[in-house]
């Protein structure tokens, strides 16, 4: 298992969109919040939540376990 360091902000068609806090800026992307643990993909850079959620994200937003 694999856990988030940081929010992810995503729109679901697009792959994934990092972003740090809330703002306007990522009104009406979905959530998935700091601490989520899930598989990650380190070849295709996915993580996917253990809710079948899945988005891309950089290595530096994921802790291995």
């Amino acid at each position: 298992m694999s856990k988030l360091n940081t929010n992810v902000y995503y729109v679901d068609h697009l792959g994934a969109a990092i972003v740090e806090e809330e703002n306007e800026m990522n009104e009406g992307f979905l959530y998935i919040k700091k601490g989520t643990e899930g598989t990650y993909d380190k070849e295709s850079g996915v993580f996917e939540t253990e809710l079948g959620e899945d988005v891309y994200v950089e290595p530096k937003y994921v802790d291995k376990k």
